[in-house]
């Protein structure tokens, strides 16, 4: 009885209840927002953009509690092949995306079955943010000194495994996404404890291309 309670108290400590709060009081507000936008311009339509929102919170919400079943070990093995899964689904749906949506917005990022909609590179996310944790972790713990020559190696290591995703979400033509892809890499480059001198001019260039 005892194991078993560990067990649960293992899990427990896992969550960060601090931070379940503001994260339902940021959902209720995007909601909220995503009402108070739309409603004027696509009137009772407004309430199925707000329901599919929902949804989707609903579903992070269930493969939140589905990945704390895992340890770290489990976890990892699992990764790699949701990532590849992930970007089938980024291939499959520059040809199998949605007409309508495509008209109305130019990009090919949607599914659509029926009435229900699609967009696979939200699911994807989740093992592109696991997958260069996994990268950067790995390569943490090999690495005994700290150099530049080694934070060049683990730079173009992230760089590597997130350029098949950049790519596939380029070519569908959606700029927001895109855009929080390569946040996703740089942040978990910061994270990762890449220096600054390296970072830093890249940055720098980055702004000045886009700019």
């Amino acid at each position: 009885m005892k194991k078993k309670n560990l067990m649960y108290n293992d899990k427990d400590s896992r969550i960060d209840y601090g931070v379940i709060l503001p994260v339902l009081l940021l959902a209720f507000i995007s909601i909220a927002t995503l009402f108070s936008t739309t409603y004027l311009i696509s009137g009772n339509g407004s309430l199925r953009m707000v329901l599919m929102q929902v949804v989707w919170y609903v579903v992070g919400v269930i493969a939140i509690i589905v990945i704390m079943q895992f340890d770290s070990e489990q976890l990892w093995k699992l990764t790699t092949w949701g990532y590849i899964l992930g970007l089938l689904m980024l291939l499959a749906v520059l040809f199998l995306y949605d007409r309508a949506t495509f008209a109305d917005t130019g990009a090919k990022s949607w599914f659509r079955f029926g009435t229900f909609s699609f967009q696979p590179s939200e699911v994807v996310k989740i093992f592109y943010i696991l997958i260069l944790a996994k990268v950067a972790t790995s390569h943490n713990m090999k690495t005994k000194y700290k150099t530049r020559r080694t934070d060049w190696q683990l730079f173009v290591k992230l760089v590597l495994w997130a350029a098949p995703a950049l790519i596939l979400v380029i070519l569908q033509n959606d700029l927001g996404t895109t855009l929080v892809f390569l946040m996703i890499l740089g942040g978990i480059m910061i994270m990762s404890g890449i220096s600054w001198k390296i970072l830093l001019p890249i940055i720098i260039t980055v702004i000045l291309i886009g700019a």
